[in-house]
């Protein structure tokens, strides 16, 4: 009775289940408005300002709630975003990767 629990264990942790934990990079931010009197506060803005930072940088805005919609629809589980570079931490299994691959995100 062992070896057969201990061999269905094994079998369900395989390849059958896997997910890997991916970056999805997202192409754009097109349409996306942000205002950065609202989301900065006054020290932050004078310190742009200082270090000849602008106040609208690409980086800052925040990602396309249209493409996050579609990656939380399609992942397991969506663990952490970055505006930074643009991109989305989710686990996928191999098929969920390939369905976003295909999207044009």
């Amino acid at each position: 009775m062992r070896i057969v629990l201990i061999v269905f264990f094994f079998l369900l942790s395989g390849s059958w289940f896997s997910q890997e934990k991916y970056w999805v990079y997202l192409t754009d931010k097109e349409g996306v408005e942000f205002n950065p009197h609202t989301y900065f506060d006054q020290k932050a803005i004078n310190r742009r300002i200082k270090n000849h930072v602008p106040l609208n940088h690409f980086t800052d805005l925040p990602l396309r709630t249209d493409y996050q919609e579609k990656i939380t629809h399609i992942a397991d589980s969506v663990f952490g975003h970055t505006r930074w570079f643009n991109a989305i931490a989710c686990k996928l299994t191999p098929e969920q990767l390939s369905e976003i691959q295909n999207l044009n995100l």
